[in-house]
């Protein structure tokens, strides 16, 4: 399957005036220190806003947050992610139409890219406070920012750039501190420079690590773009490595399905194999039809095939032919 990530212009809308709020009673500067801003320390840090003219922009639980790279200007944490040409030009930045990815906003989240787009378009007076927050000054608009260090400088290292799939399912692992502890199941991908896909994904593993800022949600198979940083000093019983997600690629929503250990229990009580080491992959649909038929089952007789409803109907089948003391059907 071939993935691109498309960003399209978004019409920008006037905003209308949001409620006020007093900017001032957030902001913890003394003197501002305007001569200590550059691109560099821009770069080095997530911007979080934390106060603004209009209310309505400021999210505590999901900050409007804005990253800087090399010119442009990055928004998360809107509905869409944004994007837009940013020039620095001593205390002043001047930000250019925005971009915006196409996901569609309902509730809380409609309009909101208009609004912050039209809040951040245009010329800006900057300030940086001695608390290292940003003060974004725009005629009567003001927008403040907290400093969130990126990972690059949390690190202290430039990270390798990876793309990995993320089964739907996490799957009960034996991790070397975590008890009882639920590893992720991923494995690789590869894409060129105009995003199409290279070569053929292999077989999921097990991962015993997490990635930060990614919230895995059960029934969904996803494709992270990941910044992978070499830990300095790492402790012995962690990871050499840490994962930072830079980008969902691709997200669906997949039919649940059941683990591999609760296909393996199944096998364990039935037995599909031939008696000389041969019979279907554990799991397969044609595995799921040879258990059904030596239990006298019919698909229609159950819920989905390969389902967790599925697999539990089976153990209670299972459960009946033990109590009755029938042999398997041969």
């Amino acid at each position: 399957m071939k993935y691109r990530f498309w960003i399209l212009p978004l019409c920008l809308a006037v905003a209308a005036c949001g409620p006020k709020t007093k900017v001032d009673s957030v902001v913890t500067h003394t003197q501002p220190q305007q001569a200590s801003i550059n691109q560099e320390l821009l770069q080095a840090y997530h911007w979080q806003l934390i106060a603004g003219s209009d209310a309505t922009l400021v999210r505590p639980k999901a900050p409007i947050t804005l990253d800087f790279d090399s010119g442009r200007l990055l928004v998360s944490n809107s509905c869409n992610i944004l994007s837009a040409d940013a020039l620095l030009n001593g205390s002043q930045l001047k930000v250019g139409q925005m971009r915006s990815t196409r996901r569609a906003c309902f509730g809380e989240l409609e309009g909101l890219d208009e609004k912050v787009s039209a809040a951040l378009d245009g010329r800006h007076n900057l300030e940086l406070t001695t608390q290292m927050q940003l003060i974004l000054t725009r005629g009567e608009q003001k927008l403040v920012f907290d400093a969130v260090p990126t990972a690059r400088t949390r690190f202290g290292s430039e990270p390798v750039r990876i793309f990995l799939e993320v089964a739907p399912q996490r799957q009960a692992c034996s991790h070397p501190s975590i008890l009882d502890f639920q590893c992720l199941q991923v494995r690789e991908r590869h894409f060129d420079e105009r995003g199409l896909e290279v070569g053929e994904p292999q077989e999921f593993t097990l991962f015993y690590d997490e990635i930060e800022g990614f919230n895995f949600e059960p029934g969904v198979r996803t494709v992270l773009r990941i910044d992978r940083y070499e830990r300095q000093n790492s402790p012995t019983d962690a990871s050499r490595f840490a994962y930072v997600l830079d980008m969902v690629i691709q997200s669906e929503q997949v039919e649940p399905s059941c683990t591999e250990a609760e296909f393996a229990a199944i096998e364990a009580r039935l037995d599909t194999s031939d008696g000389q080491g041969h019979g279907p992959d554990i799991g397969s649909g044609e595995w799921q039809y040879s258990v059904m038929y030596r239990l006298g089952l019919k698909p229609e007789q159950l819920p989905a095939t390969g389902s967790p409803d599925w697999c539990e109907a089976i153990q209670r089948a299972l459960d009946a032919r033990d109590q009755r003391h029938l042999p398997p059907l041969k």
